[in-house]
């Protein structure tokens, strides 16, 4: 986010090995609290789903720490931004300027959120664990009743079972509405993506508002997915008090910021922002009653 007018809102790469690299981790320590057992009978499934649950638990303390660190930081940034592309349109905000409680409250808001997310992620992963043991419990009462006894052979051939079924699918973090199974690691990654992109818009947005300025415009760029195209370079409204622009919220509605969407809203260029009259620098207040509409 080095330009003034970002296109794009990118997280750092480096973050998001450093993330899948803790579920990455996760799931490696439950594969072999798995692969060691020695029997998969009902009693020893809670056993070992005992182990996984405080597996689970180091890394929702760890998700905690790096989304507490991680996040706030893009949030901070599309303030940042705001304030520069505010100065660029002749605005002055020269007080407002600081972090006081309603930004405070929004990061821990987002924050809360992230958090909560992840934590639906590894309830998934519990239950995914619970389903395959279950599978492999079913399996040993099958081998009993045909031959009469669990041989080592028989639990061998679960544990077969068991990793290939690891190795194909893996352990599914979430199944979405569609039925889709969400990979740790793939679904780790796109909601911190998800995450960031709204820290910095969010960021951005309050501190206009808090400015009292409304208009917003969503970038544009190439390759942009059908749900995003028909919102590239328009005006939307914050809060809704402009007259005449879709706002923000019915934008998102819409599909735009889908999962691993980067798309960036900024405050507008300054011969938009005098074409809209959306902001009175004389005045150094917002007009709610913009010109003509700019939205196709």
């Amino acid at each position: 986010m080095s330009s003034l007018y970002p296109v794009n809102i990118d997280v750092k790469e480096a973050q998001i090995l450093l993330l899948t690299r803790l579920f990455a981790r996760s799931q490696k320590r439950i594969i072999k609290e798995i692969n060691t057992a020695t029997d998969f009978g009902v009693a020893n499934r809670k056993s070992i789903l005992s182990q996984i649950e405080d597996i689970l638990l180091d890394l929702g303390t760890d998700v905690q720490g790096f989304v507490d660190d991680k996040l706030p930081p893009y949030y901070k940034a599309g303030a940042k931004d705001a304030v520069r592309q505010l100065k660029n349109i002749g605005v002055d905000v020269p007080i407002k300027t600081g972090f006081n409680q309603l930004h405070k409250d929004a990061i821990i808001a987002l924050v809360d959120d992230t958090v909560a997310r992840y934590a639906e992620s590894i309830t998934g992963i519990k239950r995914s664990t619970s389903r395959l043991l279950g599978g492999a419990v079913r399996d040993m009462i099958r081998e009993e009743i045909a031959h009469g006894v669990i041989t080592g052979e028989a639990l061998r051939k679960v544990r077969r079972n068991i990793k290939g079924i690891l190795v194909e699918e893996g352990l599914s973090a979430l199944i979405d509405k569609g039925g889709r199974k969400w990979s740790l690691d793939r679904y780790s990654e796109m909601l911190f993506r998800v995450k960031v992109v709204e820290a910095r818009n969010m960021g951005l947005a309050n501190r206009m508002v808090e400015n009292g300025y409304d208009l917003v415009q969503v970038s544009t760029h190439a390759g942009s997915c059908p749900l995003c195209n028909p919102w590239q370079g328009e005006i939307l409204s914050i809060t809704g008090d402009s007259k005449g622009y879709s706002t923000l919220q019915e934008a998102t509605s819409d599909g735009l910021f889908h999962p691993n969407c980067r798309h960036a809203i900024n405050t507008l260029i300054p011969t938009l922002a005098r074409k809209t009259r959306a902001y009175d620098p004389e005045k150094g207040k917002l007009v709610k009653e913009p010109g003509e509409s700019l939205k196709r």
